[in-house]
């Protein structure tokens, strides 16, 4: 029993190891692991991601009204809500980012209040995670009857120690209705 234990927890502490920060094994062979081979991709790279949506934030700041966040997923909704210093400050009693508008429950922001109710007339930022060969679409029919005029903003790379862990798109979204 003794030595079941000590290979049990001799594996399960390598394991432990290994799969909390896959950087240092991929210094063995020389090579990066690819984004989609990475176990630990989807939790990569969202402080970074977080720093280009406030960098475009900013720009549309600069034509005078205030600028709210709107995410595709409640995935992307969370994690820039977590990460942006500006959103974390507001939160709960004025959120920031909000989940994209929807008729009918898609996930617990459904329940929550939505931007509709608080942000009349405020420009946003609709924050769209992308695969990086996907053909970009136009912007959900939802934004255009949402807000008076809608422009997309392109696709951003976010790198993450020299390499690109993520593609995100943004649409700039002006004067809610």
């Amino acid at each position: 029993v003794g030595r079941w234990l000590a290979v049990g927890l001799g594996l399960g502490l390598t394991v432990v190891i290994v799969l909390h920060d896959t950087h240092p094994v991929t210094k063995l062979p020389g090579k990066n692991l690819l984004p989609d081979k990475d176990p630990l991709t989807r939790v990569r790279g969202w402080r970074a991601t977080a720093e280009v949506v406030a960098e475009q934030r900013a720009k549309l700041l600069a034509e005078g009204k205030p600028v709210f966040l709107i995410g595709s997923h409640y995935g992307v909704t969370s994690l820039i809500s977590f990460y942006l210093p500006e959103a974390k400050a507001g939160e709960p009693r004025e959120p920031l980012a909000y989940y994209q508008s929807s008729e009918h429950p898609e996930n617990q922001y459904f329940f929550w209040p939505g931007y509709r109710e608080s942000r009349q007339g405020q420009n946003a930022i609709y924050i769209q995670e992308i695969k990086s060969n996907t053909k970009l679409e136009p912007p959900p029919t939802r934004l255009a009857v949402e807000f008076s005029t809608v422009a997309d903003l392109g696709k951003f790379e976010v790198l993450e120690r020299g390499r690109v862990i993520r593609h995100i798109r943004l649409i700039a979204c002006r004067d809610l209705r």
